[in-house]
């Protein structure tokens, strides 16, 4: 941050006028209202399953502890090479949208199998989680970039927007899990944090394409 210079032909970067029609167009977007909603299940679910799922292995499922060990260390190193591939794929397609979505949706498809492994296999589950949930940040994090009628200066104070929107899923879905896990069992609280994450993921085809052409409404 120290270093970066802000580029010749950017001088809109350095700061602008705070403004009412600003605070509108950052703020008041459907779009961006519905991505942060479409990434709230994901978010809020990665962060249940990465803190819990060592847990569950060890009292739960009676894992070995050494796979238990590579489930919890794979479903957050998962995402190194994830967030890679993410933005690597979403550069090539014309369509953030779509691949945001589908990465989101595969994210809880493996948050449903997280119950259905067993020894041998637990850890792939959890691979998954990790590695779709930074794919699909990686894609989620660049959408207000091709919004539009977003300028350039307000694409931060968007972004913050639809982080704070699915921030809430990191607190909500958690509690969630805890309150279903003794009452309804484990297999019902996983499923639950699955079917969120691929319906809260699904509300993000609401939304128009956010392509290189830059269409749609925002």
């Amino acid at each position: 941050a120290v270093a970066f210079r802000v580029p010749a032909d950017g001088d809109h970067l350095r700061g602008i006028r705070l403004t009412r029609a600003a605070f509108r167009e950052s703020l008041m977007s459907r779009g961006i209202w519905l991505y942060g909603v479409a990434f709230l299940g994901a978010y809020g679910a990665f962060i249940a399953g990465s803190q819990l799922i060592a847990g569950y292995g060890l009292d739960e499922r009676h894992v070995g502890a050494g796979e238990v060990a590579l489930a919890a260390f794979l479903i957050g190193i998962a995402g190194v090479p994830g967030s890679v591939a993410g933005g690597w794929i979403s550069d090539r397609l014309s369509s953030r949208r779509n691949v945001f979505v589908a990465a989101a949706v595969i994210e809880g498809v493996f948050l449903l199998l997280v119950p259905l492994s067993g020894p041998g296999w637990f850890w792939l589950p959890a691979m998954g989680v990790g590695f779709m949930f930074n794919f699909a940040l990686a894609v989620w994090q660049t959408i207000p970039g091709d919004r539009p009628g977003l300028s350039q200066e307000n694409i931060g104070t968007a972004f913050g927007l639809m982080l704070t929107i699915s921030a809430v899923g990191g607190f909500v879905l958690p509690y969630l899990f805890g309150e279903l896990a003794p009452t309804a069992g484990y297999p019902v609280a996983w499923s639950a944090l699955g079917v969120i994450s691929i319906g809260c993921a699904l509300l993000g085809m609401l939304n128009s394409e956010t392509g290189r052409a830059g269409s749609g409404a925002s």
